[in-house]
């Protein structure tokens, strides 16, 4: 359920929406949209990301500065539309679209981008008890997060590692992760 100040936000990016006709503003908003709205929301704005920067990306080369500006919204849209399809069960569609974000990250050299997927990657094969892949897509994310530094960035990836420990009974490991976290 979005608060009150979310759905101004939603309300006033929707009538901006409605006057908009540059394609990357437009882009933009959708992209947006896709990230503050509620959950049953999220494809009413990422379908229309997702085709629209798909649609500008064609015929674009990676030397074009929008190349780059295209591929990264396609990635933000294409990650909500696998997090609305992970949330309502369809997990082949969920795992295409983390996997389409893990590649399109990596095109771009988006750092962030890749961790943030490989632990939307962890996710998706814990919650289908694949333990092992999903401690080894954490283990990237988290090698990722101490390459660029970021603090945020590490201490979840440790508490989500704890997390799949504690839950199978290696509660000395968990600890260990746990405490790492908090570091």
């Amino acid at each position: 359920q979005l608060s009150f100040s979310q759905n101004e936000a939603v309300d006033s990016l929707q009538n901006l929406l409605k006057h908009v006709k540059q394609d990357s503003t437009r882009l933009k908003i959708y992209v947006e949209l896709c990230e503050i709205c509620d959950t049953e929301d999220i494809l009413k704005y990422g379908v229309p990301a997702v085709t629209l920067a798909e649609n500008r990306l064609k015929g674009l080369s990676q030397n074009n500065p929008l190349w780059k500006f295209y591929l990264t919204e396609l990635s933000v849209a294409t990650n909500n539309i696998g997090f609305y399809n992970m949330d309502h069960g369809n997990i082949d569609i969920a795992l295409k679209c983390y996997n389409k974000c893990l590649k399109n990250y990596e095109l771009l050299d988006n750092k962030e981008g890749m961790a943030t997927a490989l632990i939307n990657l962890g996710f998706f094969h814990d919650n289908e008890g694949s333990i092992a892949q999903a401690l080894n897509f954490y283990h990237k994310a988290l090698k990722i997060y101490s390459q660029i530094n970021s603090l945020p960035g590490i201490a979840a990836v440790q508490n989500n590692i704890a997390a799949i420990y504690s839950n199978h009974g290696n509660i000395q490991k968990a600890l260990d992760y746990y405490h790492r976290s908090l570091k």
